[in-house]
This record gives structure tokens, C-alpha cells and sequence, in this order.
């Protein structure tokens, strides 16, 4: 993309917040969206805590759900805290090689980690064995080669052969080419940038490390530690401005990756509610909440972007109507479950669904943005598309 047309796409980018407007999908029965990856501009696939796996087309809203070798609701067993952890069961990442021929899907239940499926026909090819506790991310390094990052500490790297389907009872078993401990804790997110040939890894230890993944796991590893530690989970990047995005419980670090040190901080929206998605499109970081609310900010100006919206008073009256700013989008209502559990401590609450992903369309004009209750107990989901 030339200068002028990147510039001119970045003002349209800016833009859009103020036009978008939500198409939700029918969520019923599914239990928090905590993934998504495009397949195409009009078709996304999911991955929730009940172990589904879902392709939506956003067009007309028809889903399909894959089957997958996993029983709904899957729960393990927490190695280091020695109670069941209804929290780390579920799918938690998913990855789409570059040339699309490749679905990897991390699970929580340790004894599958990380299953990989043949696209378009979403048959199960095979299992990635080797991390003991739930996987929080996959990424393609290329079209064959895979990196994870887990609960368990450790970054994994796997090489994954050209295989065809064999059925259920014949699937193969891989394991990791190379696996190395460089955090404290919990690997919570990693993302990879192709472009320079690195891997960022955001730990619950307060830091983010910087791999080269040319060279073998461990060696030239920097280490860049976070002002702001309090739930870290999600990361994003940003090629243009050469920064990475951090996710805290009230705020958003950027991390210029060539120093290796945070050069920027700003505030959240979400009243404390944690930042639980991230994306970045031409310089506007978009940011997904525990509150339910989605904002963006410039870069370039660096503030939250707003906009003029008609403030429809109670009262039909022409001449009451005002304008205010708006800096924030809200999801919609979603499901959510009304269980014994909900009848007896949140009823009457207006229960938030938190935006556990968000993602822009390969063409940039649109938004998937999906997730459900923060509240661990309460059994809900929400999807929408922001266009």
C-alpha cells in the first residue's frame, strides 16, 4: 500500500466508530467466546469454554458447529493450586496458517493440548502432546511450523508434516521440537512478528520477553518489564509504529519492541474491569473490556477517539434533542443462562459481557467482537459484528 492510500485508509479507519453499527449473532447455549480468527472477509471461527468450535458467516448469521474430540465443559485439574479450576477449561486460542490449509486449536485439558485441522474440510489431522496445563496461544511461525505458550511456563515449538486425515482412532501424536522456560509464570499471551522474525511472550510475572525465532528457544531472549502487572492477558502489535500493545487490569503499555522498553501509557475505559482483547488497524488501538465496552484510541494523537451522537430523550420532543460525546461502543445483551446460580446471586444485576476477542476483517471494514460474563460461575456468550 503506497503512502497516500495508507494515510488515506488510516482516516477512514479513524472513522468508522462513529458509523459502526452492531449485528449480533444467536449465541444460545454456548458458554464465553474466548477466540476467534477470520477465515475469510465474510466467515469466522470461534472457540469457547464449552470446547466448541464454531464457523459463523457473518453475512446471514448461519453457524456450524465442528465436531471436535472434546466433551463440553471439560474441566482440569490445576497442578500448582490443587483444585478444580472451572476457569482453565475451554478453548483459549486459535491460529489459521498463512496459506489456510492448517486450523490449530489450544485447548485447556492438558491431555490434548493443542489439536491441528485440515481446512477447508475441518477434519482432525493431529495432536500436539508435550505442554502439562492449559495452552493460552498458538501462532504459525510458517505454514508447517507452530509456537505455544501455556499455563505451564514453557514455550513450545512444533513442527507439523504434511498429513492427511486418518480418522478418529488413527490421529497422530507430535511432539514439541524444541521447549524452553524463560518465565516465572504463566505464559498468558504471545504473538509473532513475521516481519523481524520475533516472538513476544506477556507472562503473570510482570514481563514480556522477546525471542528471536530464527535460533533455537532461549538464546537472545530480552526481557522487558511491565509497569502495570495486574492482569495481563492480552497483547497486540503494531508493525507501522513498530510498538506492542499490552492489556492490564486499568491500562494499555506500548512497547516499542526495537528498544525493548515501554515508551507510552494510557488509561482503559472500563472502570478497572480489565483489558480482555486487543487489536491494532492503521495506528487505532482497539480495546476490548470486562465492562463490555469497546474504545479507540489514536496513536497518532494519542487520546481515545469520540464522536457526536443524538441523545434521544424520554420525552418525543424534537426540540429536547441533544448531542453528546461517546467514546466507548456497548455489546449488545447476549445469552446468558439464568441458572440456580444466577437466580440466587445476580438476579435483577445487569450482567456485562466482557469482550474476551475482537478482531477486524481482512478487509478492515469490519469488527467481531465476542465473549460472555466475566463472573466465572455464570454461564452466558455474545457475538456481534461492528460494520
Amino acid at each position: 500500500m503506497t503512502t497516500k492510500k495508507s494515510h488515506l485508509a488510516g482516516l477512514l479507519h479513524r472513522k468508522n466508530p462513529e458509523s459502526f453499527r452492531e449485528v449480533e449473532f444467536d449465541t444460545t447455549g454456548l458458554d464465553k467466546v474466548f477466540t476467534a480468527a477470520w477465515l475469510s472477509d465474510t466467515n469466522v471461527v470461534y472457540g469457547t469454554k464449552c470446547n466448541q468450535i464454531v464457523v459463523l458467516n457473518t453475512k446471514n448469521g448461519k453457524k456450524v458447529v465442528i465436531p471436535t474430540s472434546h466433551t463440553p465443559q471439560t474441566v482440569i485439574s490445576a497442578p500448582r493450586s490443587g483444585y478444580l479450576e472451572q476457569q482453565c477449561s475451554g478453548i483459549h486460542s486459535l491460529a489459521i496458517n498463512d496459506n489456510k490449509t492448517l486450523l490449530a486449536v489450544g485447548y485447556g485439558d492438558c491431555s490434548e493440548n493443542i489439536q491441528i485441522y485440515s481446512l477447508p474440510s475441518f477434519e482432525l489431522i493431529a495432536m500436539l502432546s508435550g505442554h502439562t496445563d492449559m495452552v493460552f496461544s498458538v501462532q504459525w511461525v510458517d505454514n508447517n511450523t507452530l509456537v505455544s505458550g501455556s499455563r505451564d511456563r514453557h514455550v513450545k515449538m512444533w513442527k507439523v508434516p504434511s498429513l492427511e486425515p486418518t480418522g478418529l482412532f488413527d490421529i497422530p501424536v507430535i511432539s514439541p521440537a524444541d521447549s524452553r522456560v524463560e518465565h516465572r509464570d504463566k505464559v498468558r499471551d504471545l504473538i509473532l512478528d513475521k516481519k523481524l522474525g520475533q516472538i513476544y511472550t506477556l507472562s503473570a510475572d510482570g514481563t514480556v520477553k522477546i525471542w528471536d525465532c530464527n535460533r533455537p528457544l532461549g538464546q537472545g531472549v530480552r526481557r522487558v518489564p511491565l509497569v502495570h502487572t495486574n492482569e495481563t492477558v492480552c497483547m497486540a502489535l503494531d508493525q507501522t509504529h513498530h510498538v506492542v500493545a499490552v492489556g492490564s487490569q486499568s491500562h494499555v503499555s506500548l512497547l516499542d519492541y526495537r528498544i525493548g522498553s515501554i515508551v507510552h501509557i494510557f488509561d482503559s475505559l472500563d472502570d478497572g474491569w480489565g483489558v480482555r482483547s486487543l487489536d491494532i488497524s492503521h495506528g487505532v488501538v482497539t480495546v476490548g473490556g470486562g465492562l463490555g465496552r469497546l474504545s479507540f484510541y489514536d496513536l497518532r494523537q494519542q487520546k481515545y477517539l469520540h464522536w457526536d451522537t443524538n441523545l434521544e430523550p424520554a420525552v418525543k420532543d424534537a426540540n429536547l434533542q441533544t448531542m453528546y460525546r461517546q467514546s466507548t461502543l456497548d455489546a449488545g445483551k447476549g445469552w446468558l443462562k439464568q441458572d440456580t446460580i444466577y437466580m440466587t446471586h445476580f438476579q435483577g444485576i445487569d450482567v456485562k459481557n466482557a469482550i474476551y476477542t475482537c478482531k477486524y476483517s481482512p478487509c478492515g471494514r469490519g469488527l467481531f467482537a465476542a465473549g460472555g460474563p466475566l463472573q466465572l460461575n455464570l454461564r452466558g456468550s455474545y457475538s456481534a459484528l461492528w460494520a
